[in-house]
């Protein structure tokens, strides 16, 4: 099943808000900027969670040039602590 297009949806929204008394076209109104401010709301806060978690590496000059031996060193690191605490 295809979905109808936007136009479709907003054609056949404004033909039955205009089919409505004021007062529930004031409703329909009002649960749309509802819809919409939770749409909103939730965009902001995966923006916001998406900045927090690349904030983290905000700052790092040794990711500028060579992510491929941060990485190397970190692993190296890893194992180093591993042999450490007789994990290997």
């Amino acid at each position: 099943m295809t979905s109808p297009s936007e136009t479709a949806i907003e054609q056949q929204l404004l033909r039955l808000v205009r089919t409505l008394p004021p007062e529930r076209a004031a409703e329909v109104l009002d649960f749309a900027e509802f819809l919409h401010a939770r749409e909103k709301s939730r965009a902001d806060d995966l923006r916001a969670a998406l900045q927090g978690s690349f904030g983290i590496w905000r700052g790092r000059t040794d990711l500028a040039t060579d992510s491929a031996t941060l990485v190397r060193t970190m692993r190296d690191e890893w194992e180093t602590r591993e042999k450490q605490l007789g994990l290997e």
